[in-house]
């Protein structure tokens, strides 16, 4: 008759680590179960999917596990490693909320709960606790005409970090508040106009009240084109194809990966030609979260006056959490980032070693912001609409 071992290596639960042949492992957990020592070997490992299915990752898709001829037998393995997995992501939210959202957490240790908010519409329960349990995610109405997003940190000691990243609908039929004017203490200003659908059609240049640069913009579903009227120039466009957006211009392109929502979450931009030492490529990465920019890297190599070279380099972007003037405005997050340099959701309080100062008006937009010994002033339009266009 064949031995019958307890597998049981925490006091959360009991469990069994894999191990692939390549390095890779992971757990699995047999919840009061006993494991056959002969089939604990090749029969188990080739049904492990099952039972990660049935007993701990519902909401996981497995990885298929290779079973190696050197892969015979288990062992009890005493070690306590943290474990967090979230058995989801994203939540997102009607502007009347029904209903609370629920996900997850799968851990054997203690784990805490942080949220990243604006006006704390999003309450989550319980915010720490032990071992497995079930998030508990409620959101307020949302009277605002913009969308508004929050992100929800776990965290557990000996592990990164796990976000799940919330995002609640606007309500359509609030006023809009869309940026009118943006005026720089040392005489230079932009005035935006917008089309029936709250997106910008030209963005106009004056200094010193003197005309500079109208460039105009054109949206279609497959098509973004820039016109400069001051100069007769054409700047190279932009094709849109699914939740991917292309440009290739002299010298380099770029390519733009956006989620369902038209929002940014990748960003790839490479260039050759001259640079601050001689003749090489960059490519810069940039990455969003919640609409967000949170990091830049590039990388270069090249030949110089030295030689050839390679450097590299990272820019982290944290934010307010209020409303950033285009938050409320239809043109796509991608292109007002890459054109105006804005997020469209948020205001950056630092990027790099670089800080902002604001101050906010009456509806919680950015009313003025101070770089070094500049001050800019930002001026707002109030529409009415029940109508919202994207592309």
């Amino acid at each position: 008759m064949k031995n019958v071992v307890d597998i049981s290596c925490f006091s959360s639960g009991k469990w069994l680590e894999v191990r692939v042949f390549d390095g890779l492992r992971g757990w699995v957990r047999l919840a009061g179960q006993t494991v056959d020592s002969y089939r604990c070997g090749l029969e188990t490992c080739a049904n492990l999917g099952v039972v990660f299915k049935r007993q701990v990752f519902r909401y996981l898709a497995v990885a298929a596990i290779v079973v190696s001829a050197a892969f015979t037998s288990c062992q009890k393995d005493d070690r306590v490693e943290p474990i967090l997995v979230l058995g989801g992501e994203t939540v997102e939210f009607e502007i009347n909320p029904p209903k609370a959202e629920t996900i997850t957490i799968l851990s054997n240790i203690n784990w805490s709960i942080a949220v990243e908010q604006a006006d704390d519409w999003l309450k989550v329960t319980p915010m720490s606790g032990n071992g497995d349990a079930t998030l508990t995610i409620t959101a307020q109405v949302n009277d605002d005409f913009a969308e508004r997003y929050a992100t929800i940190i776990v965290t557990v000691a000996g592990t990164e970090p796990k976000t799940i990243a919330v995002m609640q609908e606007g309500d359509k039929t609030k006023d809009i508040i869309l940026l009118k004017e943006m005026t720089y203490s040392g005489g230079l200003r932009y005035v935006f106009e917008y089309d029936e659908q709250h997106r910008i059609t030209t963005h106009s240049t004056y200094y010193n009240e003197e005309p500079y640069q109208v460039l105009t913009f054109k949206f279609s579903e497959d098509l973004v084109t820039i016109y400069d009227n001051q100069w007769g120039y054409i700047y190279p466009a932009y094709s849109i194809n699914g939740d991917t957006i292309r440009s290739n211009f002299q010298g380099g392109s770029e390519e733009i990966v956006v989620n369902a929502k038209g929002i940014p979450v990748k960003r790839t931009y490479r260039w050759r030609g001259t640079i601050a030492i001689g003749h090489g490529t960059t490519i810069y990465t940039y990455i969003w979260v919640n609409g967000n920019l949170t990091r830049a890297d590039y990388e270069e190599s090249g030949t110089g006056q030295s030689g050839e070279f390679e450097r590299s380099g990272t820019e982290v972007y944290t934010y307010d959490n209020k409303r950033s003037p285009f938050v409320h405005c239809a043109t796509p997050k991608w292109f007002l980032w890459w054109w105006f340099g804005d997020s469209g959701v948020n205001n950056i309080l630092t990027s790099g070693d670089t800080t902002y100062e604001y101050t906010y008006n009456e509806y919680g937009f950015r009313a003025t912001e101070i770089q070094d010994n500049t001050t800019i002033t930002y001026t707002y339009m109030k529409r009415r609409s029940l109508t919202y266009g994207k592309i």
